[in-house]
């Protein structure tokens, strides 16, 4: 006894269709799961040497970190004039840079307090929670003091 609409020896168009719809399940299915390729990481400039000569990495690191045997710390660069510059350098305190490994919380205020800054070549690092902090974030053209300096980030 067979389907009825068939004749023996013949493909039954149902059963074409259940194949075609299991093998395009398949197909989706596959899609879906397959590893995706991982996000493509944001470079950023960091330094080693006070902002002298500065490099990319993966903005994902959280200075100060290792390079190459040297403590590397985050360079904010601009460009004034056609020329790009170190305005300012930033790390965190050991505590905050701590949390923000292990993926713990921090608050705004504790985060700012733990967020330091210098310019290339002064001596101490200072929290940008303090006025003389937010002064160094405001990086002004050298040659145009009255004029922004805009950052500059890898291609």
């Amino acid at each position: 006894m067979g389907v009825p609409g068939s004749s023996k020896g013949k493909p039954n168009a149902v059963g074409i269709v259940a194949v075609c719809m299991i093998l395009c399940a398949g197909v989706v299915i596959f899609l879906e799961l397959r590893p995706s390729k991982a996000p493509a990481t944001v470079g950023v400039y960091f330094t080693v040497d006070d902002g002298k000569t500065w490099y990319a990495d993966d903005a994902g690191n959280c200075p100060p970190y290792n390079h190459n045997g040297q403590q590397a710390v985050r360079c904010m660069v601009f460009n004034a004039g056609g020329s790009d510059f170190a305005g300012y350098l930033k790390k965190y305190t050991d505590d905050v840079r701590s949390k923000m490994l292990a993926n713990i919380p921090c608050s705004n205020d504790e985060l700012n307090r733990g967020t330091l800054v210098k310019r290339p070549g002064d001596g101490g690092w200072v929290s940008i929670a303090d006025p003389a902090g937010q002064q160094i974030l405001q990086v002004k053209d050298p040659s145009h003091p009255d004029a922004q300096a805009t950052d500059v980030l890898p291609n």
